[in-house]
């Protein structure tokens, strides 16, 4: 049997944040952020196969996934000027992500038969507390502070 794989996927997925400062001291704070995100996207699978005269291609169902989620980051900034901050975080400290997937293939022969494609629906959803922790150092510049902190 021979056959090969085309597949054209696509996807967007936005997201926002905020991050609370809790002076420290002067030049050290502690930092609460907030991460709120959204994905969509689709994927359209197909395969050519070659075993028919002439060789055919087999779509799979366009399989659709919608998902949205949050999560909280703690970390620290030190501000070696009034804007500009070296920062650490813990990301994903607590997390929460609902993904719904539509159309997905689980089962197939491999044959120039569409019909012998399996596939189902899911929504997995997950809460999360310190799983997957992934610090992160990085350089932040704080476009809006609180006045008297200039």
């Amino acid at each position: 049997m021979y056959y090969t794989w085309n597949s054209i996927n696509k996807t967007i997925q936005p997201g926002v944040f905020a991050t609370k400062y809790f002076p420290i001291s002067d030049k050290f704070f502690i930092t609460a952020g907030i991460n709120l995100n959204y994905s969509s996207g689709t994927y359209n699978n197909s395969y050519l196969y070659y075993y028919s005269t002439p060789p055919q291609v087999v779509p799979f169902p366009t399989e659709t996934t919608v998902g949205w989620g949050g999560n909280i980051s703690p970390g620290l900034a030190f501000f070696p000027s009034s804007r500009w901050a070296f920062t650490f975080k813990l990301n994903n400290t607590v997390s929460f992500n609902s993904t719904t997937v539509k159309n997905e293939p689980v089962s197939w022969d491999y044959s120039n038969n569409p019909n012998s494609i399996v596939t189902f629906s899911r929504t997995t959803n997950t809460f999360t507390v310190a799983a997957g922790l992934t610090p992160t150092l990085g350089i932040s510049y704080v476009f809006l502070k609180e006045s008297g902190n200039d």
